[in-house]
């Protein structure tokens, strides 16, 4: 079966990256990031990883929105994930990934303000 090449949803575009991870790019918009959006990106790289465990790079570097209380709850519980990278210039999703980066227990996770860097230590991980 053929993957999905990209998937957007109301705040994010999705797609798969043919070195093995999800680029997950937050899009400047007003739209809402609630619990329905969260369950909508999660299913969006279920699709695009054939159903298996993957590892995302997240780039906030065009958003302007951020999850309600509900979603990063929701995304701070979801289990599907190996390893996650985020790239993050503004001081606002700073401030919003300390947090965040402390209650991911359950797997890798880094923040970046490159891209290269970021996609490195995804790649060097052998999980």
């Amino acid at each position: 079966m053929e993957r999905a090449k990209t998937i957007r949803t109301n705040v994010a575009e999705l797609s798969f990256d043919e070195r093995g991870f999800i680029r997950l790019k937050l899009l400047n918009t007003d739209s809402v990031f609630d619990l329905a959006e969260a369950k909508n990106q999660f299913e969006a790289a279920r699709i695009l990883s054939n159903n298996q465990p993957y590892k995302v790079l997240v780039d906030t570097r065009q958003a302007f929105v951020t999850p309600d209380k509900e979603a990063e709850n929701f995304i701070t519980q979801a289990q599907f994930r190996k390893a996650e990278a985020i790239i993050i210039t503004s001081l606002h999703y700073r401030i919003i990934a300390k947090f965040y980066v402390k209650r991911l227990k359950h797997i890798h996770v880094k923040v970046f303000r490159n891209e290269g860097e970021a996609i490195d230590w995804l790649l060097s991980l052998s999980i």
